[in-house]
């Protein structure tokens, strides 16, 4: 082989060889961090879900949430953004001052944030939680009536909206579910 023929071949070589390790390396990089960011995602998703199902509860349910919202916590504290780490900080000291502390601004910005992540719209309307009850009868088991729908978000057994509604027939003889939603302040 002549020098003329081998040295092209070796410098083409060199660029491919050297182009497959950059876009190795590059896709590699590129790999590691979208697994961090589904990985953020989904500790962030859970943790949203773990403290919406705790908020608003009643006096007698809100202790069996309480490990629920610990883990959350930690999750948000371990995974979140800097305005989610100061929200929970913010939740965690008020509720151990206090023994209960509004979870809307947390869940809030847990939902911004994530919507923003997936590459959907912001949300103009804020949080509704559904709690369905089972003690709540009428006459007609297929109809659903709200129990009560109050303007606030607290992670607090009196501040919870009440679980009886008031218009409903005391003594219908069914039992069906009644909804509880409550809207923040």
């Amino acid at each position: 082989m002549t020098n003329d023929f081998l040295v092209p071949m070796l410098a083409s070589t060199s660029v491919a060889v050297a182009g497959w390790v950059t876009t190795h390396l590059l896709t590699r990089r590129r790999d590691r961090a979208n697994k961090r960011r589904d990985q953020r995602v989904q500790f962030i998703i859970d943790a949203y879900r773990r403290l919406e199902r705790a908020a608003n509860r009643t006096a007698d349910q809100a202790p069996a949430y309480y490990g629920d919202i610990e883990s959350a916590v930690a999750d948000v504290q371990l995974f979140g953004t800097a305005a989610q780490v100061r929200a929970a900080r913010a939740f965690a000291a008020a509720f151990a001052r206090d023994g209960a502390a509004p979870l809307h601004t947390l869940l809030e910005q847990l939902r911004a944030d994530l919507r923003a992540e997936l590459g959907l719209g912001p949300v103009a309307d804020g949080l509704a939680h559904l709690r369905i009850t089972d003690n709540f009868h009428h006459d007609d088991p297929a109809e659903v009536r709200p129990a009560a729908l109050a303007r606030r978000d607290l992670a607090h057994p009196a501040a919870s909206a009440p679980n009886v509604s008031p218009s409903a027939p005391s003594n219908a003889g069914r039992r069906a579910p009644a909804p509880v939603a409550t809207l923040p302040p």
